[in-house]
């Protein structure tokens, strides 16, 4: 998966505090800040054709990444291994959503 960087924040140091970047679909973004702060909003497009953003704020990433990862398990042991093993609407990368964006997406990924 590739990021591209959207906007960089800076401060009158000229040092980066902020970034705004976004996945290579445009489905997933973020909005990071120096203090450890994150904003993540996941873009998924609904049989209409809607756009619906799902938004979490947290200082911990470690910490989610953990909870999402029990979860995940606790859901697999609940329905017996079979829970989300052939998701459409899945954010790994090559899988689920297509760009947002197009074909004709022009941006540059950074890293």
């Amino acid at each position: 998966m590739k990021w591209v960087i959207k906007a960089k924040h800076l401060n009158a140091e000229k040092e980066i505090v902020g970034l705004e970047i976004e996945d290579d679909s445009g489905t997933f973004d973020a909005n990071i800040k120096w203090d450890g702060s994150i904003q993540i909003n996941m873009k998924q497009k609904t049989e209409e054709n809607a756009v619906i953003v799902n938004t979490i704020q947290t200082y911990d990433i470690d910490g989610l990444i953990t909870k999402l990862e029990s979860l995940k398990q606790t859901c697999r042991d609940y329905f017996d291994g079979t829970w989300n093993t052939e998701n459409p609407y899945s954010l790994a990368e090559g899988e689920g959503e297509e760009s947002l964006y197009g074909a004709d997406d022009e941006r540059v990924s950074y890293f």
